[in-house]
């Protein structure tokens, strides 16, 4: 599979043919006549998008077009789909572009159902096409952060423009340490883990400043694989060093568990840090958090050791 973008002018008539098939294949709600009425436009905003292309054995196969913030068309040829060439795009569409919204016809189920699995929500809906016609549209968007602002900070989602503070951050083996996870080697790791992890989440926060500068940490809830308890959400976070001993972590924890247990509906808070992380752990106390004891040889570092943890919670 090779992704191209900006096609030449020569393939435009080939992704036309690739959207009629699709159509054909997928919108069988549709009446007689409608896709010949449809095809003109599509002609026309094609040209207004930024278009990238799928192509196996130099045959385009899928194409996909973008705004400034939403994935105006993305379509497959009938004989790929379920092939990987709709998640490739949408991958690009999220992950290099930051787009976050795609509109889908109600009745087509196939779409909606694509991009629900890939973590989209109903945002709303419209009982109409944008030509008037009797389709529905569902606006879907993927999630994100509320803004919260404090004194000194400001939490907000992450976005892709993150990476490269992300990555140095990430990079520094005494934070790595601090958190119990491995440092980052490259770029590329990190923008996996950004992905995967940060991107497009509810409940988690890029951390800056007021008065700018850019990311400088970040904070946010993951399941708590301690407990058995299947609502209880664990606090974790991270700061740049150049930062520390300003209390800015401590500000965004409260901020943060703020919400926790009524913005986000979180059933049950907790928190943990290693037994040598004062830093951490006076954050914790200063946030309201209760230590209920040790968890000893908790966390395998990537020497071999293992590392006792203390373990807290924060009642409601």
């Amino acid at each position: 599979m090779q992704i191209q973008k900006h096609p030449a002018e020569k393939e435009i008539n080939k992704l036309v043919r690739i959207w009629e098939k699709s159509v054909k294949a997928t919108h069988d709600f549709l009446k007689s006549g409608d896709i010949a009425f449809y095809r003109p436009f599509v002609e026309e905003f094609i040209h207004r998008v930024k278009i990238y292309t799928a192509t196996e054995k130099g045959r385009t196969v899928a194409f996909m077009g973008l705004s400034d913030d939403c994935i105006e068309m993305l379509f497959v040829s009938p004989e790929k789909r379920k092939s990987g060439y709709g998640t490739e795009l949408l991958n690009i569409a999220i992950y290099d572009e930051g787009i976050r919204k795609v509109d889908v016809n109600e009745q087509n189920t196939q779409a909606l159902n694509f991009y629900l699995s890939k973590g989209f929500e109903i945002a709303g809906r419209d009982d109409t096409d944008g030509f008037g016609k009797p389709y529905p549209i569902l606006h879907l968007q993927l999630p994100q952060a509320e803004v919260i602002e404090t004194a000194r900070l400001r939490l907000r989602p992450f976005s892709i423009g993150d990476l490269q503070a992300f990555h140095t951050i990430c990079s520094d083996g005494q934070i790595a340490d601090a958190g119990g996870w491995k440092r980052h080697v490259s770029e590329d790791e990190s923008k996996g883990i950004m992905c995967g992890y940060f991107l497009n989440r509810k409940d988690v926060w890029a951390i800056e400043l007021k008065t700018g500068g850019g990311l400088i940490g970040a904070i946010g809830f993951n399941a708590d694989t301690r407990r058995s308890n299947p609502d209880a959400r664990n606090l974790g976070y991270w700061l740049g060093r150049q930062h520390w001993g300003h209390g800015y972590m401590t500000e965004a924890a409260k901020a943060a568990t703020a919400c926790a247990y009524t913005k986000l509906g979180i059933g049950f808070v907790t928190a943990a840090c290693f037994t040598g992380n004062h830093r951490s752990y006076r954050v914790l106390e200063k946030c309201g958090f209760i230590k209920e004891g040790v968890l000893h040889f908790s966390v395998k570092d990537e020497n071999g050791s293992f590392r006792d943890e203390y373990i807290f919670y924060l009642p409601k």
